[in-house]
């Protein structure tokens, strides 16, 4: 039985006009009854941390453009992604921060569910929690590949990341979770502070145990809740590697 997605040629659905509907700028799309752009979302740099200010679309307009054009023309969308927690790390105010991150294509489909054109592209979140980082990973990646199609392609003309939100600054402790990690206060983190640094810095499971060794000479030195912090950062560490 022929394929139907061999009498259809994908050169011919992406012709100039669909692309150029695509690419239409957003924010001018949707306005409200002032004319007033209600789609683009503007971070200051001191949110970011970045070092400069960045402006964005929001995520539902730009899956509105795909829905409204595709649609048009007699085309579906999916999406197919690999995004991953990439890591878990503690922060200076206490906290845990999760980031997630990966690959998500997105895939033009005929009435007959053929692919006829797909690109992809990469994302990444941070968030105090497992769901915000994976949503905002994903709706990152999206808007990155919608933009390889044309939809909302001028916010990444600039210097643009609209996704990232703020999050607790990382410490320099090592990756750890916030399951049974006793709490320490200032001073008895400072104490061990050595420790804390050594785990961090292992840069393989043999430096590790050499750092398990120099932690059970802590024995009587030390709190029993200090002890219980390194070993569980140890532990974690020793995940990683």
């Amino acid at each position: 039985m022929p394929n139907p997605a061999q009498n259809r040629d994908p050169v011919q659905i992406l012709k100039p006009e669909f692309m150029e509907e695509l690419k239409k700028s957003l924010k001018d799309l949707y306005v409200n009854e002032s004319g007033e752009s209600i789609c683009v979302e503007r971070t200051k740099k001191e949110i970011t941390r970045k070092g400069y200010d960045t402006t964005g679309y929001g995520y539902q307009f730009v899956v509105n453009r795909l829905n409204e054009v595709l649609h048009k023309h007699g085309l579906e969308w999916t999406t197919q992604d690999d995004i991953k927690l990439c890591r878990e790390f503690p922060t200076k105010g206490g906290s845990i921060n999760f980031e997630y991150a990966g690959k998500l294509s997105i895939m033009f489909l005929d009435e007959n569910r053929n692919v006829v054109a797909s690109r992809h592209c990469f994302g990444g979140h941070q968030s105090r929690t497992h769901a915000d980082a994976m949503k905002g990973a994903y709706t990152n990646a999206l808007k990155k590949t919608a933009a390889m199609f044309g939809i909302g392609a001028d916010a990444y003309e600039g210097t643009i990341d609209e996704d990232y939100r703020p999050v607790d600054e990382p410490s320099t402790s090592p990756v750890t979770s916030a399951a049974g990690m006793p709490s320490l206060t200032g001073s008895e983190v400072k104490e061990i502070e050595k420790e804390i640094s050594a785990i961090a810095s292992a840069k393989d499971k043999a430096q590790l145990k050499t750092v398990d060794i120099a932690i059970n000479n802590l024995i009587g030195k030390v709190s029993g809740k200090q002890m219980a912090y390194l070993r569980k950062l140890a532990e974690v560490k020793k995940k990683s590697l």
